[in-house]
């Protein structure tokens, strides 16, 4: 996705002597407890859904949810198997543990955060993807395959809340990895 792909986000212009809101794209995933370490694209919502199936090891930040600079819900989608029948990105997804850490990186910045929270929900469910006040990020992949209709019937979801902020390491201005 390029960035020009990516709308304009909505934000205050900040005050003389505060910080200007990181509004660069989400470009990177890390959660050492599963061993993943992969790319995030963005992919808008078209009004509908949103059209991860060409994905395969990549994450989709899904459109119309937050920027994590700008401090609200940021919703990651990633898939549990391939088309292939390799495992995906998220295939491990329900293994993570309580305060398990996650990192995303923006083109500026390096948020981690810490699951508070995991259960399985039905797919038509978009109440975990709903704007909050709070900084946080919410992982989403499916579960329940049925095997008889060949779809999985449930999204299985991790919640995370923002601990730590920080200039991505080696930063430059305007580089993207």
């Amino acid at each position: 996705v390029c960035s020009s792909d990516l709308p304009e986000p909505s934000v205050t212009p900040a005050a003389e002597g505060e910080e200007t809101p990181d509004t660069s794209a989400v470009v990177q995933i890390t959660i050492p407890q599963l061993d993943v370490n992969t790319v995030v694209k963005y992919v808008p919502y078209d009004g509908l859904t949103w059209l991860i199936a060409g994905l395969q090891n990549e994450i989709a930040w899904l459109g119309d949810t937050s920027w994590p600079g700008l401090g609200g819900n940021t919703a990651l989608a990633g898939h549990v198997t391939l088309r292939n029948g390799a495992v995906g990105p998220f295939y491990e997804l329900d293994r993570l543990e309580p305060n398990a850490e996650i990192i995303l990186y923006t083109e500026q910045k390096m948020y981690t955060y810490r699951v508070v929270e995991k259960r399985q929900v039905e797919d038509t469910d978009l109440s975990t993807i709903a704007p909050s006040d709070k900084p946080s990020i919410t992982l989403i992949t499916c579960s329940d395959w049925n095997n008889e209709t060949k779809f999985y019937q449930k999204r299985y979801i991790v919640s995370a809340e923002l601990v730590d902020t920080r200039l991505r390491p080696n930063q430059q201005a305007n580089s993207v990895p």
